[in-house]
């Protein structure tokens, strides 16, 4: 038989192997979180003024009204993005803002509203940038989906 000492000892043991574990879990998300929020703030730091210059490469919002409006909601789309992940981390709609994101900016390059050859460069590498956000933020909501609920 198990003494009574013998079933407190391990109920304590076994609290403190899962208070053990939320510590661990919430030290690992707390990390991650950040990581993903400086990711994006950082590509929206780059992209903002980076798709500035890429509109004045194709002759400013007059000359070029359908890449200008595209740029428009592409700023604010990722302000938007950014926004929800500070507030909520990564989340489904942040993903799928910044996915949204790239497909508009990738589809100013395959109707061919970018004809000069450094400008299309530079929307790529704009376009390659916010790829790796969507990726990341897709990545991450994935795993976080992926984890057994407590």
């Amino acid at each position: 038989m198990i003494s009574f000492a013998e079933v407190v000892s391990k109920v304590e043991g076994a609290e403190k192997t899962f208070a053990g574990w939320i510590v661990k879990e919430y030290k690992q998300l707390y990390l991650k979180e950040p990581e993903i929020e400086q990711v994006v703030d950082t590509v929206v730091d780059y992209a903002e003024p980076a798709l500035i210059i890429a509109l004045n490469d194709c002759g400013g919002a007059a000359v070029a009204p359908e890449v200008a409006a595209v740029i428009s909601e592409a700023q604010s789309d990722l302000k938007v993005a950014s926004a929800l992940i500070y507030d909520f981390g990564a989340t489904p709609t942040a993903a799928s803002i910044v996915a949204a994101v790239k497909n508009n900016l990738a589809s100013l390059l395959a109707d061919g509203h970018v004809k000069d050859a450094a400008t299309q460069a530079k929307f790529t590498l704009i376009i390659n940038a916010i790829g790796v956000v969507a990726t990341a933020i897709a990545n991450a909501v994935a795993n976080l989906a992926a984890k057994p609920a407590a």
